[in-house]
Formats: C-alpha cells, sequence, structure tokens
C-alpha cells in the first residue's frame, strides 16, 4: 500500500523568501511556471519530504502510511518521501497570498501548472507512485484532483485500478475519468469519519485513514466498486467497528 496526501501550508522549515509565491512578478502562466523552476533548481535542499509537512490532515496520512506518505505539492511536484526538497510557499488553491494564480495573467489552469512542475528538480513521475504492487490510496482536495487528473487518468488501466481517491469534493464534480475510483463521501457526516474528527479541510485524510485502517484489512484484493460499498456502510467490512485509538 502506498498513500498520496496534499501537501500544507504548515512546514517544519522556514522557506526562503525566494521560494514564495508571493514573491513572482505577475505573468502569463507558462512564464511564472519557467521562473518558479529556476528558483526551484538555485535552492539548497533543507530536509526530506517527509520530515517536511505537518499538520492535522499530514499527520493522518501519516498515521495510515506503511512507512511515509508521498506528497503531492504545488510548489515542487510529486514528491517521494525520501526526496531531499527545499521549504517553500505555493499552493493553488484559492485565497492565500502563496496562491500561485494570483501571479498568473489569464485564467486558473491547474492541470497547466502541473505539467510546468514536471521541470522540477524534485518531481517524480506519477509512474513512480505506483511501482510494486498493492492498493495506491489518495486524499485529494478539488484543486489538487484537478492538478493530478491528467496522470492519473493516463495510468495503464491495471494501475489505475489500485487507485482509490478520498476527497470532500462531491464525486460528480470529479474528473469523469477518475471518478469510478472515488470512494463515496457522507456530506452530512464529513465531521466524524469512524471515530476521526476533523473539519472538512482535513477529510480526506481523516476519511483515508478510516479506510486503511478498517477497511481495506478486511478486504485487501476488492475493487473499486467493492470498496465503495463498504465505505458507505453497505459491505460486511465497514461492520468491523471504528478504527483502534
Amino acid at each position: 500500500m502506498r498513500i498520496l496526501t496534499t501537501c500544507s501550508a504548515v512546514k517544519s522549515v522556514e522557506p526562503h523568501p525566494d521560494l514564495l509565491a508571493r514573491a513572482l512578478d505577475r505573468a502569463p502562466l507558462a512564464a511564472v511556471s519557467a521562473r518558479w523552476n529556476d528558483r526551484l533548481h538555485a535552492a539548497a535542499p533543507a530536509c526530506c519530504a517527509a520530515a517536511l509537512y505537518a499538520g492535522r490532515g499530514f499527520g493522518h496520512a501519516l498515521a495510515a502510511a506503511d512507512g511515509y506518505p508521498w506528497v503531492a505539492s504545488a510548489g515542487l511536484g510529486l514528491l517521494s518521501p525520501e526526496t531531499q526538497v527545499p521549504s517553500y510557499g505555493a499552493t493553488v488553491a484559492a485565497g492565500p497570498e502563496d496562491d500561485v494564480f494570483r501571479r498568473v495573467v489569464g485564467p486558473r489552469d491547474p492541470a497547466g501548472w502541473w505539467r510546468g512542475l514536471r521541470g522540477s528538480p524534485y518531481a517524480s513521475p506519477v509512474g513512480d507512485l505506483f511501482d510494486g504492487t498493492g492498493p495506491v490510496l489518495a486524499a485529494l482536495s478539488a484543486r489538487y484532483l484537478a492538478m493530478l487528473a491528467d496522470d492519473l487518468a493516463g495510468l495503464p488501466p491495471t494501475d489505475l485500478g489500485r487507485l482509490r481517491i478520498f476527497t470532500a469534493t462531491a464525486a460528480a464534480a470529479v474528473d469523469p475519468r477518475l471518478q469510478a475510483f472515488v470512494m463515496p463521501c457522507d456530506r452530512a457526516r464529513q465531521e466524524d469519519v469512524g471515530g476521526y474528527r476533523g473539519v472538512v479541510a482535513d477529510y480526506a485524510q481523516r476519511a483515508l485513514r478510516h479506510f486503511a485502517e478498517t477497511i481495506l484489512p478486511h478486504a485487501p484484493d476488492a475493487d473499486a466498486d467493492e470498496h465503495a460499498g463498504m465505505m458507505a456502510g453497505l459491505g460486511p467490512a465497514a461492520a468491523a467497528g471504528p478504527a483502534p485509538r
């Protein structure tokens, strides 16, 4: 089993001012992306990716992982846990000062920004995440799902079939190519998933942890439809009780 989660604003190392999205000049997407990658190539790594991130959501992903989670980083690309990385401030979530699209002249295009991050010296290809066997559990917000959709949908069918997506986003709003792999979200119960309480912002990681601890051990070889039924409380594995505390 491998786990993928979004990056977090809370980090263990203070970012260098040059690696804050707010420091970039406004320009079209391609120019902003190129300038950001230039700064990444000039940066000095501070720690491994597994040690950089903190916060409640990341903590749930870490607790569920067999080892350390992979990270979908809006500033660095797809990160394996052992990759040595610099600290930074960048997001595709609307609103924060380091929202990269506050620096972009043009439409908000998360997938286009992600394509640009292929030039990051720290990014791994998505195929590396699926190296090996077993399920790949992904806790992703709507913006991050939009960033990764093309990479995930382009996987070989055997790899794509191993994907389980956890998100507070309604399945109907997810890229149609990925909807079959989205685990159901009971919007009336987002505050408490299997005994893990929190807010909408960390729902995906809490749902992933509940699945990894309570459902997956009982049905490791089930397909996405079967896992979705169990997550919705329709199968025997969901009756096994909440995850141990």
